[in-house]
């Protein structure tokens, strides 16, 4: 009897984190299918000798408001998840607590740009990127109130709206050659869309913010995200760093050569990032109540994570070639190399989304900082020994590597405070799986991508199921996912027929 309740907890679980990943998933496919089409777009219009200089005022601004998210959202979708009738006071301390990081980050922003004397469009595409994304860390705030009510299809939404305006501004800027200046324009202007959005969806569904002042409450967030916060602080210095080292020995040109693939790479991590954040309300509650369910949630989304980081791994180096020409042009030919190189990191980030939401829903956050502060320390070396001698290939180098020891320290830490199987029997089939695809799809790497992409699938899959790696239960999610998904995608058709 026990045995059968405990089968029908764990399928209603599958069926609600397969409903939350479905809209999270088609969210995440509509942000990064436009941001590697925007990646496309950018790079052919600014060239190899400005696009270095985009990417320079994107990762400036980032690092300028990224200790303002605090990890604030997912503290928020803990409390919240935990407590929905005190959502608007949650959701107003948040907003509250950010602006003020908000308010600071702008002050220590200012003062770094008046010492580094940079040029007026430099300094000027700063400060409308830094508007922008502070306005798209609001939005996060919300997101974070859908998340934890499980309605992750307003997300959907509005990522479908942000993008539309976002996609839509720079196809209006290349047509028309309006300049540099206003490409961080649009990005404002799609971001205050979308805020304004959240905030109808939130007080028409759920509840708006409470700006009422509860020192307590703010107290407590500040409290709560200070060590979270300094993570992600960490983490975006870890995954810049080479940057902004390549800037001081190398030109714009190697800027460039190491930006494109880099950031071709980050935008993917958003689809595992996605599947995290469908489980984490599930595993927050089951990190108090049920130590089971939360070592089979680890385990699973581990698993999956894994599986596909090898299969995109093995896809992207074998075809590189046809990939690079495809998203940058024939003036980013050479970056080639470094695209190979750093496709390998999937292997470590990918996985690594699982190892961060479980740590924090079992509130141990505080060890988190650890792993980009190490990862860190041993990138910014590798930088320096081998980006003046080796440019944008080195930084590449020097960030797998980097990557690498983000993932070892991350996989140090849960070993101690969750209890899992050993590591080689949750990754060594699927490692035999992708080596199979790999050894069967190199020898045809000039064929279409296009062609091979699907082909690749089934290829790993039959390995998968050769090597006996795929549990009934994970079948079962997936198979639940992509019901889900393709009936989600059905009915926007429909609707989209139907409207035109």
């Amino acid at each position: 009897m026990e045995a059968s309740i405990n089968i029908e907890k764990k399928t209603q679980s599958i069926q609600r984190i397969s409903k939350n990943f479905s809209f999270l998933f088609a969210a995440r496919v509509v942000d990064a299918g436009s941001q590697l089409l925007m990646i496309s777009l950018i790079s052919r219009y600014l060239g190899t000798s400005r696009y270095g200089d985009y990417g320079y005022i994107i990762s400036f601004a980032f690092l300028s408001i990224v200790f303002t998210y605090m990890g604030l959202e997912r503290i928020a979708i803990r409390e919240i998840s935990k407590d929905k009738s005190k959502s608007g006071q949650y959701l107003g301390a948040c907003i509250t607590v950010r602006w003020a990081y908000a308010t600071l980050g702008w002050m220590c922003m200012t003062g770094i740009i008046v010492f580094l004397h940079l040029p007026s469009d430099i300094i000027w595409g700063i400060y409308i990127a830094n508007l922008a994304l502070n306005l798209m860390g609001e939005s996060y705030i919300y997101f974070a109130l859908f998340k934890a009510h499980e309605k992750m299809g307003y997300e959907t939404l509005a990522s479908g709206v942000y993008q539309f305006l976002n996609v839509g501004s720079v196809l209006f800027i290349v047509y028309f050659n309006t300049g540099f200046i206003t490409l961080f324009i649009g990005l404002l202007i799609a971001n205050l869309v979308r805020n304004i959005l959240c905030l109808i969806i939130a007080w028409k569904r759920f509840s708006s913010p409470s700006f009422k002042i509860n020192f307590h409450l703010l107290k407590f967030f500040v409290k709560e995200s200070y060590s979270l916060g300094f993570f992600i602080l960490l983490g975006q210095v870890f995954v810049y760093v080479d940057l902004f080292i390549l800037k001081i020995f190398k030109s714009t040109h190697e800027v460039s050569m190491f930006y494109g693939p880099h950031n071709f790479f980050l935008l993917l991590n958003f689809i595992p990032a996605s599947l995290m954040a469908s489980i984490f309300p599930v595993l927050s509650r089951s990190a108090s109540t049920d130590k089971k369910s939360l070592t089979y949630g680890f385990e699973k989304s581990f698993r999956i994570l894994v599986l596909a980081a090898l299969f995109l791994t093995a896809l992207f180096v074998i075809f590189a070639e046809q990939i690079v020409a495809i998203f940058f042009g024939k003036e980013f030919q050479n970056a080639l190399l470094p695209f190979q190189i750093i496709a390998i990191s999937l292997i470590f980030t990918v996985p690594f989304h699982a190892i961060e939401f479980t740590l924090v829903s079992i509130n141990k956050q505080n060890f988190l900082f650890l792993c980009p502060l190490i990862g860190l320390l041993m990138r910014t070396i590798l930088n320096l020994v081998m980006i003046p001698k080796f440019g944008y290939v080195g930084a590449s180098i020097a960030a797998t590597c980097g990557y690498f020891f983000l993932f070892l320290i991350g996989f140090f830490f849960i070993n101690r405070f969750v209890v899992f199987q050993p590591i080689h029997k949750l990754l060594l089939r699927p490692v035999i799986a992708s080596m199979l695809m790999a050894l069967c799809l190199y020898p045809l790497n000039k064929i279409n991508i296009f062609i091979m992409f699907p082909i690749g699938f089934i290829v790993y899959s039959g390995s998968l199921i050769l090597t006996k790696s795929f549990p009934a239960d994970e079948s079962q999610f997936l198979k639940l996912v992509m019901k889900k998904t393709s009936s989600l995608l059905r009915h926007k058709i429909s609707f989209n027929r139907n409207t035109t």
